[in-house]
Order: structure tokens, then sequence, then C-alpha cells
């Protein structure tokens, strides 16, 4: 098992924090747009929580992850932070950083 690169884990510490600081932005008092962030967070907390969950198991150092359970992290992470709000929000914006903004 060879230790993950040190950009790719970066890369996915920094989408774990966006994460973070999306479920817990409360609608209405943040400048994020108070639908869109409803509606994201009804459709992908519990993915974003398992983002959380697997930051804290490398934090805690319970689990030694390889490139590629990393790559696998980073894939999920991605998803969940640029996926869309269910049908009737407002769209996402298009390119790399669509998804809720996190301002």
């Amino acid at each position: 098992m060879g230790s993950p690169s040190e950009s790719a884990l970066a890369e996915f510490l920094a989408l774990a924090a966006r994460i973070e600081r999306l479920l817990m932005a409360a609608p209405g008092r943040t400048g994020l747009d108070s639908e869109r962030l409803a509606g994201w967070k009804a459709a992908n907390a519990e993915r974003g929580w398992e983002v959380l969950r697997r930051r804290s198991l490398y934090q805690a150092q319970l689990m030694i992850i390889s490139d590629a359970v990393l790559a696998d992290w980073l894939q999920h992470a991605r998803e969940t932070l640029t996926a869309d709000p269910p049908d009737g929000a407002p769209p996402a914006a298009s390119g790399p950083a669509a998804g809720p903004a996190t301002g």
C-alpha cells in the first residue's frame, strides 16, 4: 500500500472543508442563495457527512489510505460538492465551480 500523494490529499481536505461549510451554513444567515443551499443540503447532506466521516478517519489516523482509496474519496467529494439541487431549485452555474458556492 502506497501513501497518498500530497496534492491529492490537500485537494480532498480542501473539498471536505468546503462541504463542511455548506452543511453548517444556515439558509438566510449567509450570502449564499437560501433556496439553492437548502435544496443542495436536502439532496446531498448524507453524501456530505460521508466525506466528513472519511476526513475524520484520516485525521485520527484510524485508517491508512492508498492512492486508489484517496482517488475514490476525491471523486465522491467532487460529485457531492458539484451536485445540483433537486428539481425546482435554481440551476447550477456552469463549469468546474458548479454547485453551491461557498462564498
